[in-house]
């Protein structure tokens, strides 16, 4: 079963208990792998930029990619290699994959357009980004978290499989733990360190960041912490908006309406659109056609690896729904989940990756 409601009632959750905001905000931008939910958005927020970030675009199950094989096994090998406690972690669980997207994720072109539109809205008081996390910030579909049922155990709590299958985690602490995820589900420490960079950025420039997202570990302390390790900058408040559970459904537009905080930029139906000059109420923007040349990314912005990506071609988009991950996928010790979008009807074996469904 899901969590219940009052564990996803507030609006947004602050990820180091920092004060919700008050001032509604004037100027938002979102960027989503999947140009439904930046449709949803659009529908009920006319004054959000959304900007669309590619994906690959086929069945879920053929984007497991073994962590022996290319290019996760480059990723690993930047990433600690066989000292990666994220990588015992997850072999221990029985997870020898990831669902990885080699077209997704931010890129330099999308921080480029974050940049410029920074500036645009820079006197436009309070200001949002709305990131997605699957495949927008990281490259991966899914991530392996302790299970959703018991929402406040720490992710360190993962480390008692390995240590229950007779592994050894040496001197890694919780924090070792979540930097070598993060090194994997994130594409490498080099677009990692283009991630903090823009996250930097954007708390520099005074505005929120809210991390929009349908995976359903959202609600635990397990994610907070991920999210926190992400983003280690002081400053601005960075937050977390769980769209998958009732009453939004996944409909990303539906919870940003419900929050007053969104009102200016998601006025009610039949309300005049506020002036706002402009700049937080551009169209949204396409995937890029290009591989960054144009943009102006930030001084500090380190160019994503690219090894094994070469084959990146992909058939048509296909019509997609969202389904709802049941509770069947906990692990018998309880230790980690792994929800990821999958074609449950052709896709037999039990996934434990956590996240969002797609059905094909």
């Amino acid at each position: 079963m899901y969590a219940s409601a009052p564990l996803i009632r507030p609006p947004l959750v602050p990820v180091r208990g920092e004060p919700l905001p008050t001032d509604q905000y004037k100027a938002a931008i979102f960027f989503d792998n999947d140009h439904k939910k930046i449709d949803q958005v659009a529908a009920v927020c006319p004054l959000i930029r959304g900007v669309t970030i590619p994906e690959t675009s086929i069945k879920s199950s053929g984007l497991a990619v073994k962590y022996t094989d290319e290019p996760l096994k480059t990723i690993i090998a930047e990433s600690g290699g066989e000292d990666n406690i994220y990588i015992k972690v997850a072999n221990a669980n029985g997870q020898v994959d990831e669902l990885y997207d080699p077209v997704s994720g931010i890129n330099d072109e999308h921080i480029g357009q974050l940049t410029a539109w920074l500036t645009e809205t820079a006197a436009e008081g309070s200001r949002a980004v709305l990131l997605d996390w699957d495949r927008t910030i990281t490259k991966v579909e899914g991530v392996l978290l302790p299970k959703y049922i018991a929402p406040n155990v720490p992710i360190g709590s993962m480390f008692q499989r390995v240590i229950a299958t007779g592994g050894s985690i040496g001197a890694k602490t919780e924090t070792d733990l979540i930097e070598d995820m993060l090194k994997v589900i994130c594409g490498g420490p080099a677009r990692l360190a283009m991630l903090r960079d823009m996250c930097n950025h954007i708390k520099d420039s005074g505005a929120h960041l809210i991390i929009l997202t349908n995976n359903d570990s959202c609600i635990t302390k397990s994610f907070k912490q991920l999210v926190d390790g992400l983003v280690p900058k002081p400053g601005p408040p960075t937050y977390l908006a769980c769209s998958k559970f009732a009453p939004f459904y996944g409909d990303k537009g539906a919870r940003l309406r419900s929050n007053s905080i969104f009102h200016f930029v998601c006025p009610k139906p039949g309300a005049a659109a506020p002036a706002t000059g402009g700049a937080g109420s551009a169209p949204s923007v396409p995937p890029p056609t290009t591989g960054g040349a144009g943009s102006a990314p930030l001084p500090t912005t380190t160019q994503t690896p690219t090894s094994g990506l070469a084959n990146s071609s992909a058939p048509p988009p296909s019509k997609r729904r969202f389904i709802n991950l049941t509770g069947n996928n906990t692990n018998s010790n309880g230790s980690g989940t792994r929800g990821g979008k999958r074609n449950t009807r052709k896709h037999k074996r039990t996934v434990k990756r956590r996240g969002k469904v797609r059905k094909n």
